[in-house]
């Protein structure tokens, strides 16, 4: 019988009949399938999660294969493939997994993995043929004392940029440049000038080169520069200048009406109230240099020009181009966070720690081992001065191995960041450094202005691609490059137009003028976005594609949680005085847990604004603390709660019985965490209708009036 005679069935209907025949032939191949009663496979038929091989065109179809797999969102994993044993080398394999993977690239999963046990050479023969790479290698069970391959396989992305700009990757539509399309910059030629000798600027300089050199940035001079120089030159002198300026790109301006008009726009920007005859030689050329920008479609200009800084932000908005100081590339001065150890899920101790030239060069070995070619090496992935501070370069080991590292751009404006990051997918501890490397990124970058990211990715990284795609960053025309747009702030009836004007600058996103009342549990904001269209986007997602964000919508519900010092100074890791020791697994997850009583559960439903009130209990602070947002809540019987419900906690199996003696809890999954500016005291609280000592001893609901007097005292920028 040939491929063609067979065909993939994905309905229970369809699939019912042919379940003997499918568990008969499954049980008769346990030793490369493992066993599952019928009972399971007729529930993942009934979940659409079985595919079935039957023939084609038989009054009565017969089982030929199947595939049994499970999936939750952005990852899918392969639990059995199966072909009766005669219909083998047709091809029907690769049938049943194309099916699946076609699903699933429609559906936005990023990855499918499949275990495979290291002996079974032909299995792993045909997997390595359907390019599911070995990611890493885990030991089986004692019984047989086997080594299992896990082997993942990217999906591909589809296109992402259809007319409307908009899919289940790219909710907001953001665009990202290939990794081929560097943002490009002209040089002013006060900046050209600094890198001489002696120059005052001469090191924030020498960084704009460093970061060219890293493929951060083209740089680029304006015809106007050669023009200017041209003009001051003295007759019959040599100028360097003139030939240093020769290795640059230069761009050119031309001289129709339509550029006439941008000029008088730009004068009127920048040198407002001067008429064309009033500039002088060197304002004119000024407003030529940023024209040449804008008619050329470049990222901007890079400047020490006052009158030109200081426009900045209107030629931002109006013609959405950048005009830099040589001061956003100097070095970031800023204290570096003293080495952090981490406990991992596995109980073992990670370190997270900067790159310092005494480890440069492992990590060089690192990254090369990893697969990235010198030219790689030297083009953006580590810096040409391993002192270089304007490029923070991170490393998480275990102590003997280097397990990941990230490094990225520090430009001290707003704009866009460039991110690099790896980790060596064969160790066990894998995804651990991913989530460490990954929030550790975000929680930097989010303490100044809202950023937007794009994160590059080695190829094979499939674990970072999923944990980043949990933590709201998408998909872009380059499979290797992940964009998002971390806002950092909390969003307020008092501050919708300032975020929404922060959000336009940024990535020409447009929410609607008023702030809409939260009408249900999750409400659809209007949203427009940057190919000129509109959409409405749920609120808990726009909150998970911008987080760390909370939207705090008129009527929203909110509530005020008790949680006990030592609990508290473990979960946010806000004590006053440090700790040597390790902290706690949780401080690896953007989203955690909180476990209480049972009959907090009707308060705690998804979208319910949490605000942690650290008790008196134990030497507690007796205030608020913390607020965040509800994405998930659940029962489930104290003996019952395992290891991954614990691990985004800070509880365990042996302090579990410190919060209450109910045989049930609550666990209440949450995220977009904001430490108070400024913690709100009991004494306040009370005041304010929510401090009586009965309100304050389990989770209690407040009213809007209530919540939006403690953000505007809590928050800086809430008011």
């Amino acid at each position: 019988m040939d491929r063609e005679q067979f065909e993939v069935v994905d309905s229970f209907a369809r699939i019912e009949p042919l379940l003997p025949n499918l568990c008969a032939a499954a049980d008769a191949d346990r030793d490369a399938l493992g066993f599952y009663a019928e009972g399971v496979f007729r529930e993942f038929a009934r979940l659409g999660k079985l595919l079935v091989l039957a023939s084609k065109g038989a009054a009565v179809p017969k089982y030929a294969g199947h595939l049994l797999f499970d999936h939750r969102f952005p990852r899918a994993k392969v639990l059995q493939l199966h072909v009766m044993p005669p219909l083998r080398g047709r091809g029907l394999a690769g049938l049943l997994l194309n099916h699946l993977r076609q699903s699933l690239t429609k559906d936005g999963f990023t990855s499918i993995s499949a275990r495979v046990a290291e002996e079974l050479t032909q299995a792993n023969r045909f997997w390595s043929a359907q390019h599911f790479y070995v990611q890493r290698t885990e030991a089986g069970g004692t019984t047989r004392n086997r080594a299992i391959l896990v082997r993942c396989h990217e999906l591909v992305t589809p296109q992402l940029f259809p007319p409307a700009g908009l899919d289940g990757n790219n909710p907001l539509g953001l665009t990202v440049p290939a990794s081929n399309e560097l943002p490009l910059y002209l040089l002013d030629l006060n900046v050209l000038f600094d890198f001489g000798p002696r120059r005052q600027r001469r090191s924030e300089a020498l960084s704009i080169l460093q970061v060219e050199r890293m493929d951060f940035c083209r740089l680029a001079i304006s015809d106007e520069a050669q023009s200017e120089l041209q003009r001051t030159a003295t007759p019959g002198r040599t100028d360097p200048m003139a030939d240093w300026v020769a290795i640059f790109p230069i761009f050119p301006l031309s001289d129709q009406t339509e550029v006439a008009q941008l000029l008088q726009e730009l004068r009127e920007i920048v040198f407002s109230g001067k008429t064309a005859a009033t500039l002088t030689p060197n304002e004119t050329s000024d407003i030529r240099h940023i024209a040449t920008a804008v008619v050329n479609k470049l990222a901007g200009l890079i400047t020490n020009d006052t009158a030109m800084l200081n426009a900045a932000v209107p030629i931002a908005r109006r013609f959405g181009i950048q005009v830099l100081s040589s001061a956003a590339f100097r070095p970031d001065t800023r204290q570096a966070p003293a080495r952090r150890d981490i406990q991992s899920a596995s109980r073992s101790v990670l370190s997270l720690d900067t790159v310092q030239s005494s480890n440069a060069e492992q990590i060089r070995t690192f990254l090369s081992t990893m697969g990235l070619s010198g030219s790689a090496l030297a083009s953006g992935w580590l810096p040409s001065d391993p002192s270089a501070r304007s490029v923070p370069q991170w490393l998480v080991s275990d102590g003997y191995h280097v397990i990941g590292y990230l490094t990225w751009l520090a430009l001290t404006p707003e704009s866009t960041l460039s991110a690099r990051v790896i980790v060596d997918e064969q160790n066990a501890q894998a995804q651990d450094a991913a989530r460490i490397l990954l929030t550790h990124l975000i929680d930097q970058l989010t303490r100044g202005a809202p950023q937007k990211i794009l994160l590059h990715l080695a190829p094979r990284q499939s674990i970072l691609r999923d944990l980043a795609n949990g933590l709201g960053f998408c998909s872009s025309r380059d499979a290797h490059i992940l964009i998002k747009v971390a806002l950092g702030r909390l969003i307020t009836p008092d501050t919708w137009d300032l975020r929404r004007q922060e959000l336009k600058d940024l990535i020409d996103i447009r929410l609607s003028e008023r702030m809409p009342p939260y009408r249900h549990p999750d409400p659809h904001i209007e949203v427009g976005t940057p190919d000129g269209n509109r959409h409405f986007i749920g609120l808990l997602q726009l909150e998970s594609l911008l987080s760390p964000v909370l939207v705090i919508l008129p009527g929203r519900p909110a509530v005020i949680t008790p949680i006990r010092t030592k609990f508290a100074e473990a979960l946010f890791g806000h004590a006053r005085q440090g700790t040597l020791l390790p902290t706690n697994t949780s401080s690896q997850y953007r989203e955690r847990h909180y476990v209480s009583g049972p009959q907090t559960l009707s308060q705690l439903r998804p979208g319910t604004l949490m605000l942690f009130y650290e008790s008196l209990k134990d030497g507690g602070r007796g205030e608020l603390i913390a607020a965040a947002r509800v994405t998930e809540s659940y029962q489930k019987a104290a003996k019952a709660l395992r290891r991954a419900d614990l691990e985004q906690s800070v509880l365990t199996a042996d302090n579990l019985p410190d919060i209450g003696a109910a045989a049930m809890k609550t666990v209440t999954a949450f995220d977009n965490v904001f430490l108070f500016h400024q913690p709100i005291p009991l004494k306040r609280l009370k005041i304010l209708g929510c401090g009586q000592p009965a309100q304050l001893i389990t989770t209690r609901a407040i009213d809007d009036t209530q919540l939006q007097s403690i953000l505007r005292e809590g928050f800086i920028d809430a008011q």
